[in-house]
């Protein structure tokens, strides 16, 4: 297996056609009268123009996905037809005997998903309507979602959509513009699944599988009692707070003293800000000075600093970091700038606390092996 797309043409075609045909169902006009009751304080924004063009152009972009597109913000690209046309063969195999009530259920609440989303307007589509689009684009993520945790589904998409397509697709799951509502996702489980899984469970486990690499999560993480817009931020809700385990005791915000030195210098001086960036001494340097550094939990609050009688410990959070950690910190940084608060922008300090104490010669004191 070379990693190539590797599913046919007259599979894809045959694909299209059967849930075009399908889906083309007559629903009253006054549908999109409801309530706008899921319309989110913090909707799905688009990367500011500033952010995203900052870096220099043969940098990689940690902002458009490679291989699948997830909601409107990103339809269309050219670079991303192949798995659109894939999309069909998810649907098709997986939803093909309620795929007409499902597109029903959509299309229900198809502005309600409009309104979670910064500038789309009803005419950006010509080649797919809205309703379409999303039936497709949730059906297939919460496919890879599965194919993430069990065999069955991870070999049918490593057969029909490549090694290298798969991996890449993993990693789009978690792109900021490329979310889809997590209560849209949660509604489809429940109908393509009906009493097989509950809708939380799938959930869970995903996000239990990127943040622990176990299923410790119980139950979707809430923020202010809120469950989160969409998988992203459902992620930054995780890694700030720890799991909801009693195994794992969380530190609460207020008792965070490496944080709440930041937080107190947005009162005292706002053109201090630049401190966000103060250079701490390495962990080389700490160490030769009698201070070891110690895993404290997967909660990114959860940093300490313990004084005994001849030494001296630094807890820091456990994160196993690899070769897509880059684009995964990148876009829950912006996700925190998007909420439009300091307080929230906990990732954002702990990156500029770990890159002032690491450098090349400080990696192997940091280095845990990852549990298999």
């Amino acid at each position: 297996m070379d990693g190539s797309l590797t599913y046919n043409s007259s599979e894809i075609d045959e694909a299209s056609s059967s849930v075009s045909q399908e889906i083309k169902i007559a629903v009253p006009e006054d549908e999109f009268s409801q309530e706008d009751q899921y319309l989110d304080e913090n909707p799905i924004h688009r990367v500011p123009h500033h952010l995203r063009f900052r870096k220099l152009q043969e940098e990689e972009d940690y902002y458009t996905p490679k291989m699948v597109s997830f909601g409107p913000n990103h339809h269309g690209l050219p670079k991303l037809y192949a798995s659109e046309k894939f999309k069909h063969i998810v649907l098709k195999k997986f939803v093909s005997s309620n795929c007409a009530d499902i597109y029903n259920k959509i299309f229900e609440v198809i502005d309600q998903v409009r309104n979670c989303y910064v500038g789309i307007s009803k005419d950006k589509y010509n080649d797919i309507s809205p309703t379409e689009m999303m039936l497709l684009d949730t059906c297939f993520l919460i496919r890879l979602l599965k194919a993430s945790l069990d065999a069955l589904n991870f070999h049918f998409f490593i057969k029909h959509f490549g090694v290298s397509a798969t991996a890449l697709a993993f990693q789009d799951i978690y792109l900021l513009e490329n979310q889809i509502p997590l209560w849209l996702i949660k509604r489809l489980i429940d109908l393509i699944n009906k009493d097989e899984e509950e809708e939380s469970t799938l959930i869970c486990n995903f996000l239990s599988q990127t943040a622990f690499d176990d299923a410790r999560l119980k139950s979707i993480p809430r923020k202010k009692n809120k469950e989160p817009l969409h998988l992203l931020a459902a992620l930054h809700v995780v890694l700030v707070n720890g799991s909801n385990n009693a195994r794992e005791p969380v530190k609460p915000f207020s008792k965070c003293i490496w944080l709440r030195r930041w937080l107190r210098m947005r009162k005292e001086d706002q053109r201090k800000f630049g401190m966000f960036s103060n250079q701490f001494r390495s962990v080389t340097d700490l160490k030769a000075k009698g201070i070891y550094v110690k895993p404290s939990s997967h909660c990114l609050k959860d940093i300490n600093f313990e004084s005994y009688t001849f030494s001296e410990q630094l807890q820091l959070p456990i994160w196993y970091f690899s070769s897509d950690s880059s684009r995964l910190l990148t876009n829950i940084i912006v996700h925190e700038f998007s909420m439009g608060n300091m307080e929230g922008m906990v990732m954002l300090l702990y990156v500029n606390f770990l890159k002032s104490l690491v450098g090349v010669e400080d990696v192997r004191e940091l280095d845990t092996p990852r549990p298999v």
